[in-house]
């Protein structure tokens, strides 16, 4: 993860829990707040409540501080990244070349082919980003075949834009 530890804010939300069958109390993470913010982005206006449940204990939300550095260009790709809130800069070969607001997703096709990130990401101001790491983004598009066509068409659309 290329974002750096001490300049995140992570907010998490955690409920106590029972494991009936060991009779122990344990903090299991609510994805409540997650299933709001994620049914915000139209990546997945189509989903369920029930998938976008399923959806959430897979992506972590973060808090970015200005000029915090989400995605470094060359690096290997570790997560897929979506822009909840705010902007970020879109930077390639060491220059910045456009912005990216709510909804973009990045390194979609580095995590599918195994790539190293073709392009970095920087906060230009105050976001929030939703992260999935590359496994877990693999399996959700196996099991959601109709998120997994959104994905490749605005993909499609990036690299005609790009070329």
């Amino acid at each position: 993860m290329c974002l750096p530890r001490h300049r995140l804010v992570w907010k998490m939300d955690w409920t106590i829990g029972r494991d009936w069958n060991e009779g122990l109390l344990t903090l299991i993470q609510r994805p409540n707040g997650k299933i709001e913010r994620l049914a915000e982005l139209s990546l997945f206006d189509h989903c369920s409540r029930r998938k976008l449940a399923a959806i959430a204990r897979m992506v972590d939300f973060v808090q970015v501080e200005p000029g915090t550095t989400v995605v470094l260009e060359g690096t290997p790709a570790a997560q897929v990244v979506i822009v909840s809130r705010g902007t970020l800069q879109i930077q390639r070969d060491g220059g910045a070349t456009a912005l990216a607001g709510k909804g973009e997703i990045f390194g979609e096709m580095e995590a599918l082919g195994h790539l190293p990130y073709s392009e970095g990401l920087v906060a230009s101001g105050h976001a929030e980003v939703a992260v999935i790491g590359t496994r877990e983004f693999l399996d959700l598009l196996d099991t959601a075949p109709c998120l997994a066509l959104k994905v490749l068409r605005r993909a499609a659309r990036r690299q005609q834009q790009v070329a």
